[in-house]
Protein backbone atom coordinates (compact mmCIF):
# COMPACT_ATOMS: atom_id res chain seq x y z
CA UNK A 1 0.00 0.00 0.00
CA UNK A 2 1.06 3.64 -0.49
CA UNK A 3 1.36 4.73 2.57
CA UNK A 4 0.98 9.00 2.39
CA UNK A 5 -0.93 10.45 5.19
CA UNK A 6 -1.53 13.73 3.49
CA UNK A 7 -0.91 15.84 0.45
CA UNK A 8 -0.92 19.91 0.03
CA UNK A 9 0.22 22.61 -1.95
CA UNK A 10 -0.51 25.63 -3.70
CA UNK A 11 -1.43 26.66 -7.10
CA UNK A 12 1.75 28.83 -8.62
CA UNK A 13 0.06 32.04 -8.55
CA UNK A 14 -1.18 31.16 -4.54
CA UNK A 15 -5.20 31.61 -5.36
CA UNK A 16 -5.78 28.13 -4.64
CA UNK A 17 -4.71 25.38 -2.85
CA UNK A 18 -4.95 21.35 -2.38
CA UNK A 19 -5.66 18.75 -0.05
CA UNK A 20 -5.51 15.01 -0.27
CA UNK A 21 -5.84 12.11 1.50
CA UNK A 22 -6.66 8.58 0.99
CA UNK A 23 -8.42 9.11 -2.23
CA UNK A 24 -9.87 12.28 -1.32
CA UNK A 25 -9.00 15.77 -3.06
CA UNK A 26 -10.18 18.94 -1.65
CA UNK A 27 -9.62 22.10 -3.67
CA UNK A 28 -9.67 25.45 -2.03
CA UNK A 29 -9.51 29.16 -2.32
CA UNK A 30 -5.83 30.75 -0.38
CA UNK A 31 -7.43 33.72 0.79
CA UNK A 32 -11.24 32.62 2.01
CA UNK A 33 -10.59 28.98 2.84
CA UNK A 34 -14.33 28.45 0.67
CA UNK A 35 -14.03 24.68 -1.03
CA UNK A 36 -13.81 25.46 -4.78
CA UNK A 37 -13.96 21.66 -6.04
CA UNK A 38 -13.86 18.34 -4.22
CA UNK A 39 -13.57 14.63 -5.73
CA UNK A 40 -13.67 10.83 -4.38
CA UNK A 41 -11.12 8.64 -6.61
CA UNK A 42 -12.06 5.21 -6.59
CA UNK A 43 -15.12 3.04 -6.55
CA UNK A 44 -18.47 3.88 -5.41
CA UNK A 45 -18.64 3.58 -1.67
CA UNK A 46 -16.27 3.78 1.09
CA UNK A 47 -12.82 2.05 -1.10
CA UNK A 48 -9.76 2.33 1.00
CA UNK A 49 -7.78 0.72 -1.68
CA UNK A 50 -7.41 3.99 -3.77
CA UNK A 51 -5.05 6.42 -3.05
CA UNK A 52 -4.11 9.33 -4.52
CA UNK A 53 0.17 9.23 -4.77
CA UNK A 54 0.62 13.20 -6.10
CA UNK A 55 -0.83 16.29 -7.34
CA UNK A 56 0.03 18.98 -9.23
CA UNK A 57 -1.30 21.77 -11.04
CA UNK A 58 -2.13 21.45 -15.16
CA UNK A 59 -1.65 25.14 -16.07
CA UNK A 60 -1.39 28.26 -15.33
CA UNK A 61 -4.65 30.29 -15.95
CA UNK A 62 -6.70 29.66 -12.56
CA UNK A 63 -10.05 30.30 -14.65
CA UNK A 64 -9.03 27.22 -16.53
CA UNK A 65 -7.14 25.54 -13.91
CA UNK A 66 -6.80 21.90 -14.09
CA UNK A 67 -5.16 19.45 -11.66
CA UNK A 68 -3.19 16.29 -12.48
CA UNK A 69 -4.10 13.67 -10.18
CA UNK A 70 -2.33 10.40 -9.66
CA UNK A 71 -3.67 7.28 -7.56
CA UNK A 72 -2.69 3.83 -6.68
CA UNK A 73 -4.60 0.48 -5.50
CA UNK A 74 -3.22 -0.93 -2.78
CA UNK A 75 -2.84 -4.20 -4.36
CA UNK A 76 -0.66 -2.29 -6.88
CA UNK A 77 -2.34 -3.19 -9.70
CA UNK A 78 -3.56 0.16 -10.61
CA UNK A 79 -2.25 3.20 -11.93
CA UNK A 80 -4.21 6.39 -13.07
CA UNK A 81 -3.63 9.61 -13.91
CA UNK A 82 -6.79 11.94 -13.71
CA UNK A 83 -7.06 15.02 -15.23
CA UNK A 84 -9.34 17.20 -12.88
CA UNK A 85 -11.40 20.73 -14.18
CA UNK A 86 -11.57 22.74 -10.44
CA UNK A 87 -14.01 24.85 -12.19
CA UNK A 88 -16.27 22.10 -12.86
CA UNK A 89 -15.35 19.24 -10.45
CA UNK A 90 -15.33 17.21 -12.65
CA UNK A 91 -12.97 14.39 -14.23
CA UNK A 92 -11.93 15.42 -17.84
CA UNK A 93 -9.35 12.47 -18.77
CA UNK A 94 -8.22 9.28 -17.20
CA UNK A 95 -4.92 7.38 -18.35
CA UNK A 96 -4.27 4.22 -16.81
CA UNK A 97 -0.46 3.28 -16.47
CA UNK A 98 1.58 0.51 -16.08
CA UNK A 99 3.79 1.75 -13.23
CA UNK A 100 4.01 3.95 -10.05
CA UNK A 101 3.80 8.01 -10.30
CA UNK A 102 4.83 9.35 -7.29
CA UNK A 103 6.13 13.04 -8.93
CA UNK A 104 4.70 16.82 -6.86
CA UNK A 105 5.48 18.64 -9.66
CA UNK A 106 5.64 18.03 -13.63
Amino acid sequence: MVNVDYLCYRSADGTFGWLAKGGVLEVFGMQTGERWAAWYFGSAGPDLKTVISAVCQFGTDCSAACLAVATAQDDFNSFKIYLFDICKSSIVKVVQLPFLVCLNEF
